[in-house]
């Protein structure tokens, strides 16, 4: 039965990414679609990339009570300023998204390091498609241009769906 579980967290879990169709969701990103990012016109442009993304997922190995699992999850973005002028935006990375059962569960114990230091995170509210509110976890960065910066975060995932 454990096994069971494990696999249908595992399977969830790789399942919410990419059953969503907006781009960049679930990466950190400016506010609302990235400026410079879509094909519709528009005054802002922003020269920051994301070089690199890695996502490490750790199911934990006891699920508690009736949920279907828990994991860590630990991604790690590099960003890079291809300008020749210092960037600063307000960053954002999604607390919650559709379930696929019409429910929005929230992530827990968000932490974000920029360039390995610890930095707070305002919680700003945004309509998706469908017009319902999702938070969002907001911080500011400075991208210099010409240097990497890195992005951490880190959360913990409960597992959700049917059994």
């Amino acid at each position: 039965m454990r096994i069971l579980k494990q696999f249908i967290l595992l399977t969830i879990c790789l399942a919410i990414p990419l059953s969503l169709t907006n781009s960049a969701r679930a990466d950190v990103s400016p506010p609302g679609m990235p400026p410079g990012a879509n094909l519709q016109p528009g005054e802002e442009s922003t020269k920051v990339r994301m070089v690199s993304e890695n996502v490490l997922i750790e199911v934990q190995e006891e699920a508690v009570g009736d949920i279907l699992g828990i994991a860590h999850v630990t991604a790690a973005f590099t960003m890079l300023n291809l300008g020749e002028e210092a960037e600063r935006l307000a960053v954002r990375f999604p607390l919650s998204t559709n379930d696929g059962f019409s429910r929005y569960p929230e992530i827990d114990d968000l932490a974000v390091a920029v360039n390995d230091l610890p930095v707070g995170t305002r919680r700003v509210t945004e309509l998706d498609k469908y017009d319902y509110p999702l938070p969002w976890a907001e911080f500011d960065v400075d991208f210099p241009p010409g240097e990497e910066v890195m992005i951490e975060v880190s959360y913990t995932l409960t597992g959700m769906g049917e059994y």
